[in-house]
């Protein structure tokens, strides 16, 4: 146990094979659930090693807030949920500092009410000065805000996300932490020393990344080892992390398992720019798989999505139908989907050769299982919903 703050965490990091940020999320909003059926009378729930936690993340909070509460409601007495403020999702889809006193009040008040809870049991604030990493400058500002709504009896620890050495000190002399979120892995451990320091004094370290992110961690010498042990490279990964240090709570990325195989992680983003040979277009919601996407792409990309999602409208019908879709096809995009909210109706495209084949059309409610991501089995009747 660190300072009482325990365990079967369940915190914001990532959700692999999850469209990320608000558009039509209803497959994975499904998978996820699965993932989050936790109950503790099935036994699953305690059969988390102690210092293992879920990682959720769409970037919208609403979305996982509401996973979150629709799966687990009414909470065991022994799970914590962390939730993290501090950034927004820009419209070009890049994180933007959030901590002005309103939007860091604002967001602890969000999370109360979508949680369905009184009191949050952690809050991390993320900082946010540089997109590159932890940034030197004074959070006296931002942490004072939150050690106020903490003294009103809203949040009941505090925590730190992607942070120095120096900030942790300024922190600490303003109110007490119970954990520190930074990147480190097996091969990315800049925190070595940091991590050390936290463990003396019973303050939890909880690394994103534990498993590379985007790009998956790959070494000779790691699949020696597992392969030695009859284990995976991650499991090696993910076990080296928790021998690590005591302080050390994991919050791997959950995939949603299909039959007999995990679904492929991808990074997902919603209109985010693509530069497609002399086209630039604005997919509504566009997916990499994860071994081609790369963390370091600037507000508009020049790697073709591997798939692109379109919502039909009166007005953008024939743009999307025509225009885009040759685009994608010059661009070798391997998937498009066409939703149509009014027709209720969703078509799946595989790109072969030079031509588009419809794969399949889906229309009012059932059970979907649409290429790529065949192994997520949702209800269609969900993106109709409200």
């Amino acid at each position: 146990m660190v300072r009482g703050f325990a365990v079967a965490a369940l915190c914001g990091g990532f959700m692999r094979g999850c469209a990320s940020g608000g558009g039509n999320d209803s497959g994975a909003e499904s998978a996820a659930k699965d993932t989050l059926e936790l109950r503790p009378e099935a036994g699953l729930l305690t059969a988390l090693p102690p210092r293992v936690g879920l990682s959720l993340k769409n970037n919208s909070p609403y979305v996982t807030n509401r996973l979150i509460r629709e799966a687990l409601a009414p909470y065991p007495r022994d799970l914590d949920i962390v939730t993290k403020i501090g950034a927004r999702r820009g419209e070009d889809g890049a994180w933007l500092p959030a901590f002005s006193p309103q939007e860091l009040t604002q967001a602890v008040h969000d999370n109360l009410r979508n949680l369905g809870l009184e009191v949050l049991d952690v809050v991390n604030l993320r900082l946010m000065f540089s997109p590159h990493g932890p940034a030197e400058d004074s959070v006296e500002a931002p942490l004072t805000v939150l050690a106020g709504l903490q003294q009103k009896g809203l949040v009941r620890h505090i925590g730190l996300s992607n942070v120095t050495p120096t900030q942790i000190a300024e922190v600490r002399r303003i109110a007490p932490i119970v954990c520190v979120q930074n990147h480190y892995n097996l091969v990315h451990r800049a925190d070595d020393a940091l991590i050390d320091s936290l463990a003396r004094d019973g303050i939890a370290y909880v690394p994103f990344f534990p498993l590379g992110g985007f790009t998956p961690l790959q070494s000779s010498t790691l699949s020696g080892v597992a392969a030695r042990l009859g284990a995976t490279p991650m499991q090696v990964a993910l076990a080296w992390l928790l021998r690590r240090s005591p302080n050390i709570f994991l919050i791997p990325g959950t995939s949603a398992a299909g039959p007999g195989k995990d679904a492929e992680a991808w990074g997902l983003r919603r209109n985010l720019p693509v530069h497609l040979a002399e086209d630039r277009l604005v997919p509504d919601l566009a997916g990499w798989r994860r071994e081609r996407w790369n963390d370091e792409q600037g507000a508009v990309v020049t790697l073709a999505p591997d798939w692109a999602c379109e919502v039909l409208s009166e007005e953008t019908e024939l743009w999307d139908r025509g225009h885009k879709m040759l685009a994608y096809g010059l661009g070798r995009v391997g998937h498009v989907w066409l939703v149509h909210p009014g027709m209720r109706t969703l078509e799946v495209y595989l790109f072969e050769g030079y031509f588009w084949s419809l794969l399949d059309v889906w229309e009012e409610q059932g059970s979907v299982k649409a290429a790529p991501f065949e192994v997520l089995a949702w209800d269609l009747s969900a993106l109709w919903a409200g």
